[in-house]
């Protein structure tokens, strides 16, 4: 079947998640706002922005980037949600998004480190819908293993949560009353060991097994898998970002989420690689269309072109 690819794209990522805005067939009025260089941040941000039934959007740290801005006025936003700290989006930005929108209706999400802010907003989603499970990644160090979960994350309401070498103090009871009780790890045990699994089974966690490849684009292949087998997902269409720097499929997760598309990630910005190709020759017999997060300096037009040709 032929795959009819649509790029969703700007001259950055802050321009490129506005663009992503523009199509994402969130309807409320809330919006949430991540740090364009805060990648980790971004991974936590899905879950919030699916209970929110919001966009995300990127900004610059220090000064509202003009895209984000003409995107929150072109939505008719009332509300916005900052995730991380003044290092990542700073008090002056807050302090303007307040007197335009009104400092109530201007909230950040943050904590001490990307693991503290991860639970911040983790108790903020579940605040609105509980969630059961949760997706667990590294904190530090590449996040690229979360990338493709960021759309279950947001159309199921499965939290992608970060941790470290080991559990922090408090981090199984705070995840617990959020309402977690199953847990998924991402990635090999070179990013996440295989001693957090068994301090999750310690902690009383039921864990699945672990989606885990031998590098991020195999394991972003995974997850897309799971999304079929597992959230109802469709094989009608399939997502593509850049796979080794994957800043822009970091606010793809309202528009794949919301389509029930899973989302691959690509060798890099010329090359589609093996484990993306594989996926979409696995369902070349059902899908039909396709978005690419980023313009061709991410993702060329040769590697959609052999996007195209797999699934032919």
């Amino acid at each position: 079947m032929t795959v009819t690819f649509t790029r969703l794209a700007g001259t950055d990522r802050t321009k490129t998640a506005a663009a992503i805005s523009r199509s994402t067939g969130s309807t409320g009025t809330n919006a949430v706002l991540v740090g364009a260089d805060a990648g980790a941040d971004a991974l936590s941000a899905a879950f919030l922005a699916g209970r929110l039934g919001a966009t995300v959007l990127l900004t610059a740290p220090k000064t509202l980037s003009n895209a984000a801005a003409t995107a929150l006025t072109r939505l008719d936003v009332t509300s916005v949600h900052l995730i991380g700290g003044t290092d990542k989006i700073s008090q002056g930005i807050e302090d303007l998004l307040g007197w335009s929108y009104g400092a109530d209706n201007v909230v950040r999400h943050a904590g001490q480190d990307r693991i503290a802010t991860n639970l911040a907003v983790l108790a903020a989603g579940a605040a609105i819908t509980k969630p059961t499970e949760a997706f667990i990644v590294r904190a530090y160090g590449s996040i690229n293993d979360g990338v493709a979960a960021g759309p279950i994350s947001y159309a199921d309401g499965v939290p992608v949560l970060l941790v470290d070498q080991t559990l922090p103090a408090g981090w199984a009871s705070t995840v617990q009353a959020a309402g977690i009780t199953r847990v998924t790890v991402l990635g090999s045990s070179a990013a996440v060991p295989d001693s957090i699994e068994t301090a999750l089974r310690a902690a009383d966690f039921t864990t699945s097994p672990r989606l885990g490849g031998a590098d991020s684009r195999a394991t972003a292949a995974l997850i897309a898998d799971a999304a079929l087998n597992s959230y109802g997902f469709s094989a009608t269409g399939v997502g593509l970002a850049r796979g080794d720097v994957p800043a822009d499929a970091l606010a793809a997760a309202p528009y794949a989420g919301n389509r029930k598309m899973p989302l691959l990630l690509t060798e890099s910005t010329t090359a589609l690689g093996t484990a993306a190709a594989g996926f979409i020759t696995r369902h070349k017999s059902t899908l039909s269309t396709g978005a690419v997060f980023g313009s061709g300096s991410a993702v060329s037009d040769d590697v959609v072109t052999a996007a195209t040709a797999a699934a032919a």
